[in-house]
C-alpha cells in the first residue's frame, strides 16, 4: 500500500464518520458509551489484534529466535483465548488500544520511507494513535472518561465532528494532489 492510498482511506473513513456524527451525534455517543462493555466487539477486536501481532512478529527479525517463529501459530490463539477469559473487564477498549498501536507501524513505516513532501502529517497521526493506544492498553477506563468529557456539552460534539471533517478533507486533498 502506498502513502496516497493510506491517506485517502483515512480521509474518506474519517469524513464519513464526521458527516454521520454531525447529523446523528447522539447515536455515535450512545455507541461509544456502550463500546467498552460490548463483549462481541471486544472479542472481534481482540482477534484482529492477535492476528496483527502475529503478522508483525513474523515480519520482524528476532535474531536467535527466528527458528521458533512457527510457535506463533500456537501462541497467538492462546493469547486470544486468555484475553477473552482473563480480560473481561473493558476488553474492547484494551483491544482497540492494541489495534491502534499495531496498525500504526506499517502506516508510519510507509510514510517515512515514501519520500513524499508532508509525510510527517501521516507519521504524526500514527504516533498519536500509538500514544492513545498505549493509554487504552494501560488504562482502558480513560476511554469512558474522554467520552464523558466530549459529550457533556451538546454543541461541542458537532463542532468536533465539523473540525474532524475539515481535517479529513485536507487529508483527501493531500492524497489526491500531493502524494
Amino acid at each position: 500500500m502506498n502513502l496516497s492510498t493510506i491517506t485517502l482511506s483515512l480521509g474518506l473513513i474519517g469524513l464519513i464518520v464526521s458527516i454521520y456524527g454531525i447529523f446523528f451525534p447522539s447515536k455515535i455517543y450512545y455507541f461509544v458509551e456502550k463500546f467498552p462493555r460490548n463483549i462481541l466487539i471486544g472479542r472481534i477486536l481482540a482477534a484482529i489484534c492477535c492476528i496483527l501481532a502475529a503478522r508483525e512478529s513474523f515480519i520482524m527479525n528476532m535474531a536467535g529466535l527466528n527458528a521458533y517463529k512457527d510457535l506463533i501459530y500456537i501462541i497467538a490463539p492462546v493469547i486470544f483465548v486468555c484475553s477473552i477469559i482473563f480480560l473481561k473487564e473493558l476488553l474492547a477498549s484494551r483491544a482497540l488500544g492494541g489495534i491502534l498501536c499495531l496498525i500504526s507501524v506499517p502506516i508510519v513505516k510507509t510514510a517515512s520511507l515514501s519520500g513524499s513532501p508532508f509525510f510527517q502529517i501521516i507519521s504524526l497521526i500514527g504516533y498519536v494513535w500509538v500514544i492513545y493506544g498505549i493509554t487504552l492498553l494501560m488504562a482502558p477506563w480513560t476511554f469512558r472518561k474522554i467520552n464523558f468529557f466530549l459529550s457533556r456539552n451538546s454543541s461541542f460534539p458537532k463542532k468536533l465532528f465539523f473540525f474532524k471533517g475539515i481535517v479529513c478533507i485536507f487529508l483527501i486533498y493531500l492524497a489526491l494532489f500531493i502524494y
